[in-house]
């Protein structure tokens, strides 16, 4: 994956890392760090004002004691210079502050006095609107829940008006998981220092942050984007040390990566001669009787995103439907697999299939016999699910080897709880750490599917898909990802990569039709419409 398309989402612990190595080996100071977010702060808050010239030029600050309130005090002090009116609140207990909230609270004692300058403790508002509202409360070291003053802060500054701007991530949201720790104000906007901390893209978490934008500080990029994982100093680096060479800081591997900018960046490059062949044929077993519809957007979805050819195995009651809808694709029926394995690039198997024994066991000699790229999705995770040998069988088939896995698995969260045997709440609650831990089990690419959907591979970043919106959250929608994830995989793309685009861009289908039918739903069947 070209890091260069990605933006990184850390957790609590990941930052504290880089910014520990960015002090520590690189040598930029805390206080530095500081006055850059601070400046990074003003900035944007002169931004604002700019873009709306009938704002009051008024700014709160809620500051809290720790490193956080420390930025809000020192943007306080960069928009005092520039002649703004700025109320400060220290929340808290001093004598519990940080180090560098001291060192900022000590600067802002020269200011006192002045007459657009006010600084007090627990809230009590001196208006009842401002131009901006700034939460500086809590940053990502928070993890229990805000009580007390805390509490009575964040309700205080959430009933006031004014365009609300979170530093660093909203306070009362945890920054690894999203969850809302007892209380959080609802944010127009995050400005954030680094990188995007995953619990501003998580649910409910998202909901809470509004815009999110990341501020460039001073930790440098090539930590994440250039070398490789922190391992700590080599006998031969000491010993280069010690001769008086310096050496670069070992670097970090992200764990959760998202794409950021257009889907169609992402996709293969077409060859300009190519035919219908280059692009790749991908075999599709979808669809039991009166089940036609599953097969049809599946099919409909790999022509859209790009595939040279499409057949499609299903139940002989609906080749008369499926022509007539489709009429791109070949045809045929599940006992024709030993004949259209032999043409097929790409097999995608489950889309409306059913349950049954014979059934099952297609499944079976789909597994044993088929050497190639393969998505498995709905009633086939249902099967594999229900019997044990099955995914015994997937495991075996890639003992030992070491090449990345080309099979992906397309779960939405019911049926990633049955292939686990777990209660669905559970699955939901630690769904990193099982989708994890599936992909070090079993040699597949796992697509989990939700409202945030991740895509898990063993020794490759967590993919957090952000595009898509509630739309796609009907009947259909799943069928239509598997073509997509399909196509990608029959156009030469790796498993991994073909499940982190393939969910992109769909969710991008989804988010273009949104903006031009507003905010209700539509079919399924319309993300595979060009128009």
């Amino acid at each position: 994956m070209n890091m260069e398309q990605c933006e990184v989402l850390v957790t609590a612990e990941e930052m504290r890392h880089l910014e520990q190595i960015t002090i520590e080996e690189i040598g930029i100071g805390a206080e530095v760090l500081m006055e850059r977010a601070a400046g990074a702060l003003a900035n944007h808050c002169k931004e604002y004002f700019a873009a709306h010239p009938d704002s009051p030029r008024t700014v709160l600050v809620m500051a809290g004691m720790g490193n956080n309130g420390g930025d809000g005090l020192a943007l306080a002090r960069l928009l005092l210079e520039e002649g703004y009116s700025v109320e400060v609140w220290c929340v808290g207990k001093e004598e519990k502050a940080s180090i560098l909230w001291q060192l900022q609270r000590k600067i802002l004692k020269f200011y006192e006095g002045r007459e657009n300058f006010s600084i007090h403790g627990l809230p009590s508002p001196q208006r009842n609107s401002y131009g901006l509202l700034l939460d500086g409360l809590f940053g990502i070291g928070l993890s229990r829940p805000i009580e007390g003053e805390f509490s009575q802060a964040i309700e205080i500054f959430s009933k006031v008006q004014g365009y609300k701007i979170a530093i660093d991530i909203p306070s009362g949201i945890h920054t690894d998981t999203g969850k809302v720790l007892g209380i959080a104000p609802t944010v127009n906007e995050t400005i954030t220092f680094g990188c995007k901390k995953r619990g501003m893209v998580l649910y409910p978490g998202t909901c809470y942050a509004g815009k999110v934008t990341v501020a460039t500080i001073g930790i440098p990029s090539f930590l994440w984007r250039e070398w490789g994982q922190r391992q700590g100093q080599t006998q031969g680096q000491e010993q280069n040390q010690t001769q008086g060479q310096m050496q670069k800081p070992q670097g970090w591997n992200p764990t959760m990566v998202a794409f950021r900018g257009k889907g169609e960046d992402l996709l293969p490059n077409r060859c300009p001669w190519g035919n219908k062949g280059t692009f790749g044929k991908v075999l599709l077993l979808a669809g039991k009787e009166n089940m036609a519809g599953a097969a049809l957007l599946a099919g409909k979805a790999a022509y859209t995103m790009g595939a040279g050819m499409v057949k499609i195995l299903s139940s002989k009651e609906n080749r008369e439907i499926l022509q007539t809808a489709l009429p791109e694709a070949l045809y045929g029926t599940f006992a024709d697999w030993k004949e259209s394995k032999e043409w097929a690039k790409v097999v995608a198997i489950g889309p409306g299939l059913g349950q049954g024994e014979e059934v099952k066991g297609l499944l079976r000699e789909v597994i044993s016999t088929w050497n190639q790229p393969m998505v498995v999705d709905a009633d086939a995770l249902n099967l594999l699910s229900q019997d044990a040998t099955l995914l015994e069988m997937i495991k075996q088939k890639n003992q030992g080897n070491e090449v990345l896995p080309q099979m992906i698995f397309t779960p939405h969260l019911g049926e990633l709880a049955r292939l686990l045997h777990k209660p669905l709440e559970e699955v939901k609650e630690h769904l990193l750490e099982y989708g994890t831990k599936f992909v070090q089990d079993y040699p597949v690419v796992l697509v989990a599917k939700d409202a945030r959907t991740f895509v898990f591979a063993n020794h490759r970043p967590i993919y957090c898909n952000q595009s898509g919106n509630s739309h796609l959250a009907t009947a259909g929608s799943g069928d239509v990802l598997c073509g997509c994830i399909a196509s990608l995989l029959a156009q030469g793309m790796d498993a991994y990569e073909a499940a982190c685009v393939g969910t992109y861009v769909h969710g991008q289908w989804g988010d273009e039709r949104e903006k031009r039918r507003g905010a209700f739903g539509f079919l399924a069947g319309e993300l595979c419409t060009l128009e």
